[in-house]
């Protein structure tokens, strides 16, 4: 949800709304994970110091610049957090399958490969998104911005069932 918002408000040039709508979803997410006891998560992480680095980054750089190139920026910034955590080896993924897996589980070879395989998802989906922004920015694909969006949330959302999906076929969720 924070990431929508971003791109919404941030497509429309409300560059500093973007970074405060996103900060302020991904807060009360953050607040009703606390009180649910969960903890917070890698991604979460990714995207509360994306959105706190975006919001910096107008005044200094410029509008102008920032606008223009808003949509490279949140995807590559997007791209690099779900990379981060598997280079890492702390896939992504795995925060949100503990809080629907058996604690003894967690070690399971099986739990971890198939969390992996999911993130691994997510990133190709991603990296198509990603490539699909430089495409159209640079104008090897002529498309228009909306239907560019449309696109990567259709991608997002299809990613999401398949997880799920997956997840649930191989018993980690």
């Amino acid at each position: 949800m924070p990431w929508f918002l971003f791109w919404i408000l941030a497509l429309q040039a409300k560059l500093e709304w973007a970074a405060l709508s996103g900060l302020l979803s991904l807060f009360m997410i953050l607040a009703k994970n606390r009180r649910q006891g969960r903890s917070i998560k890698s991604l979460q992480i990714g995207t509360l110091i994306f959105f706190i680095l975006f919001a910096l980054s107008v005044p200094v750089l410029g509008r102008e610049i920032i606008s223009r190139n808003v949509d490279l920026i949140g995807n590559a910034a997007i791209l690099t957090i779900i990379l981060v955590t598997i280079v890492l080896k702390r896939p992504f993924s795995i925060d949100f399958a503990r809080e629907r897996t058996e604690e003894r589980l967690w070690n399971d070879p099986h739990f971890i490969r198939v969390n992996y395989q999911i993130s691994w998802l997510w990133l190709a989906v991603l990296l198509f998104n990603f490539s699909l922004v430089v495409a159209r920015h640079f104008s090897f694909l002529q498309i228009d911005r909306w239907l560019s969006v449309a696109i990567r949330i259709f991608n997002c959302i299809v990613a999401a069932k398949i997880s799920f999906w997956y997840g649930r076929k191989e018993g980690v969720i």
